[in-house]
């Protein structure tokens, strides 16, 4: 069997991640952390939409559930309305 070759790729990244990945290289988990997050996102697996899209619907239900953003309309259109149609459309 063939050993996987795996190849250097730099990117950006936000400077609360590499704090945090930081954290994760002491106990040397953060390379495969990042592989298997970006093979995941790369392959569309399952798991990974249904934990996205169960965020969202986590999110839409905070929303919905606060009595401030039920009770504040801009134009006709409560903002709890507003927010939980904009996140509706990130779902995947």
């Amino acid at each position: 069997m063939e050993a996987k070759r795996l190849v250097p790729y730099s990117v950006y990244l936000d400077e609360w991640i590499v704090k945090e990945l930081k954290k994760k290289a002491k106990s040397r988990q953060a390379s495969s952390l990042i592989r298997d997050a970006i093979s995941a996102v790369l392959k569309g697996h399952e798991n990974y939409s249904a934990g996205y899209n169960s965020g969202l619907q986590a999110a839409i239900d905070s929303i919905n559930e606060s009595p401030v953003a039920s009770k504040i309309s801009f134009e006709g259109k409560l903002i709890s309305k507003h927010l939980a149609d904009r996140i509706k459309e990130l779902t995947k």
